[in-house]
């Protein structure tokens, strides 16, 4: 065990700061992509999403509204989930509207 810290005290002593603030920010940014990934997958498999989603291609309003023959809901969700309250709030993309603005149903 006195060899691995050691070893880790020799690297800290022998890398720059410049190297050391670097990996911790290398670090630190694999914690945020891993974070969101894991929200976005959260969000993905909540079954009122999913729910929605599937609602939302299925409709031939909001095929008309978006002048598309097929409703995509793939991209990014935002949203929550309130597991204490019982509630959930999703912004889920649906491509392009007629008009070549982006389209959103929440």
């Amino acid at each position: 065990m006195a060899s691995r810290a050691s070893r880790a005290f020799s690297f800290v002593e022998n890398t720059s700061l410049r190297g050391l603030a670097g990996s911790c920010a290398l670090a630190g940014a694999g914690v945020v992509v891993s974070g969101l990934v894991m929200r976005q997958r959260m969000l993905r498999e909540h079954p009122i999403c999913q729910t929605a989603c599937d609602q939302l291609e299925r409709s031939e309003e909001v095929r008309r509204w978006l002048g598309a023959g097929e409703v995509s809901t793939g991209g990014v969700v935002g949203g929550y989930v309130d597991i204490q309250e019982g509630t959930a709030a999703f912004r889920i993309p649906l491509g392009r509207s007629a008009d070549g603005g982006a389209a959103y149903a929440r």
